[in-house]
């Protein structure tokens, strides 16, 4: 999806020869030489290019360790816990050999709650700071140690309005927020929620929602920054820059934020929500992708922001199934956003939308 039409993952020409170099004076310096004979991971030596470390790790990935690397666990982290619902590395062997990739919610031993499950066995039984911590470390231990590629897992947690765990600070809703028109009140507020999701271990945020809110019966309207584009751009900006900083590598007090949900998503079919969005691609455009007023999408993915949400939705033109932005096919939606804003993305799906098949378990 990144590379070009012969799938090669485009790479920088400065940063491989001055990774060559380093890797040959390092061969002629005494005591080095021996361990530069033996094999080089590419794909875990920190010098190389990004791009090479890529492209080295993929072709080294059997098609399990692939599908596996797609997997969240969510409910499913039962899987992996022992009776104490601490992580247990031989339950995880036994589980997921090919490696898991992401468990969704540590400070939650249960799972999230869905329409359709909404029990205690899947969600409220929060982990205090400390066992959540001790969870991610013994999680993050295993998958680089015990599985056969040492790809770590990606942890993300829910924090819309604060970091939704025990002792962590609640701020008002985002349309609360919204009411300040106050940019930098925004962004502070989702600075202190990245220091308090990042100091448990997860480096990736589940924030903030920039779906324009265009029908007052959807209800997820108060974790929107409202129904005006230009204002939810600005405070979509504002709380990425709080949550990721503006730096090219992320620093030790933020994460990754995630754009949600998807654009058209706040103008469901009879207000229900994830229903059909009956949008022609016009109405999409002047209210959703339209750069010059600055909606939340665009202008926020122009920034810093790593990951987007991508839900199956129905459109015109769309079928129900395919990953679709709620407007757009995924070969639409690329083609929008290459024109639009930079494209490395991260694109996740909600836990409930993807399912693995029957036919092919990935658990071995």
């Amino acid at each position: 999806m990144f590379g070009d039409k012969t799938g090669a993952i485009p790479t920088n020409r400065r940063a491989v020869l001055r990774w060559l170099g380093s890797a040959s004076a390092a061969a002629l310096t005494p005591g080095v030489a021996l361990a530069a004979t033996a094999e080089r991971l590419v794909y875990r030596d920190p010098r190389a290019p990004v791009d090479l470390r890529v492209q080295d790790l993929m072709a080294r990935m059997t098609l399990d360790e692939k599908v596996a690397q797609l997997i969240t666990l969510s409910t499913t982290k039962k899987d992996v816990m022992d009776a104490a619902l601490r992580f247990d590395p031989a339950r995880a062997d036994s589980a997921y050999p090919n490696g898991i990739g992401q468990i969704a919610r540590p400070s939650d031993r249960g799972g999230a709650a869905t329409l359709t499950n909404t029990g205690n066995d899947v969600t409220g039984r929060w982990r205090a700071p400390a066992d959540t911590i001790a969870f991610v470390n013994a999680a993050q231990l295993w998958a680089t140690t015990r599985s056969r590629l040492g790809i770590p897992i990606l942890f993300h947690e829910e924090a819309l309005h604060g970091f939704m765990a025990p002792e962590a600070t609640s701020f008002p809703q985002a349309i609360a927020l919204a009411g300040s028109f106050d940019r930098e009140l925004v962004r502070r507020v989702n600075a202190v929620i990245a220091r308090e999701v990042r100091a448990h271990g997860t480096v990736l945020a589940l924030s903030p929602v920039v779906d324009i809110a265009r029908d007052p019966r959807w209800g997820r309207i108060e974790e929107t920054f409202g129904e005006d584009p230009y204002l939810c751009g600005e405070m979509g900006v504002a709380a990425v820059i709080g949550l990721q900083g503006e730096s090219k590598t992320l620093a030790p007090d933020k994460v990754f934020a995630t754009l949600k949900h998807m654009t058209g998503h706040g103008q469901p079919e009879s207000g229900e929500n994830v229903a059909p969005a009956p949008l022609a691609e016009r109405e999409l455009r002047d209210f959703f992708l339209r750069s010059s007023r600055v909606p939340g999408w665009v202008r926020s993915c122009r920034r810093t922001t790593r990951s987007m949400a991508c839900r199956a939705m129905r459109t015109p033109g769309c079928c129900r199934t395919c990953c679709a932005a709620n407007g757009a096919s995924t070969e639409r939606w690329s083609a929008i956003m290459r024109r639009s804003a930079n494209s490395h993305r991260y694109i996740t799906s909600p836990r409930i939308a993807t399912r693995p098949p029957a036919s092919h378990s990935p658990r071995g």
